[in-house]
């Protein structure tokens, strides 16, 4: 855990990563696509990371393109989440176009603009997208996804991508006959149980086996 603050606090992972752009990030064909046609069905897109601008910038250019502020209605960085969405002091700065934070009071969120830090509370005020209105994406399930649903009612989703594996698994038909057999199995052994015969003991005996195997 040390650790990985030491390298996030430290820049150390911004850095590699920004000097190895085609290693560590794919280009987002896919991602622009999906971006894209929510703007054009009309829905608000919101950015909220830890991340600095300087790293977050050349991410979405190498991902997204030389427009990809233009998707965002609100873009967020350094947020110092999780802190972010239950500290309700910390007001919102300005970053301006060579990366200097402005001191000037923030009283609405504007749409190309890159703002750092502030909260949760004054983002849902200045915005006003609040309950299951807001579809919030987070990659850790505590800190970013379970508070906003508990205390805010927004839906989430969140991004595993070592569930993908298990995921192709249980999509996948070889998976969904074995869970549909193993489902039959237990209704037979439950039906199975009234009868004590040697017959039916050796029977039950195979079938216990055959759904341990498939278990």
């Amino acid at each position: 855990q040390d650790a990985v603050r030491d390298v996030h606090v430290k820049g150390l992972m911004y850095k590699i990563i920004e000097e190895n752009l085609e290693e560590y990030i794919q280009s987002g064909e896919e991602t622009y696509a999906v971006l894209q046609k929510l703007v054009s069905y009309g829905k608000k897109l919101f950015l909220i990371t830890n991340s600095p601008f300087s790293f977050v910038n050349k991410g979405m250019l190498h991902m997204v393109g030389e427009d990809w502020r233009e998707l965002f209605d609100v873009i967020i960085v350094q947020a110092e989440k999780p802190a972010f969405f239950t500290d309700s002091a910390k007001p919102f700065r300005r970053l301006d176009d060579s990366g200097c934070l402005q001191w000037d009071k923030i009283d609405k969120l504007e749409k190309g603009e890159i703002y750092q830090q502030g909260n949760l509370y004054e983002f849902l005020r200045l915005t006003g997208w609040v309950g299951t209105s807001v579809l919030y994406f987070g990659d850790h399930i505590y800190s970013d996804l379970a508070d906003l649903t508990l205390r805010h009612g927004w839906r989430t989703g969140a991004i595993v991508p070592e569930l993908e594996g298990e995921i192709h698994i249980i999509n996948g038909q070889e998976y969904t006959d074995a869970l549909t057999w193993l489902q039959s199995l237990t209704g037979l052994l439950e039906r199975m149980q009234m009868y004590r015969g040697q017959e039916a003991q050796v029977i039950l005996t195979k079938w216990m086996e055959e759904r341990e195997e498939l278990r």
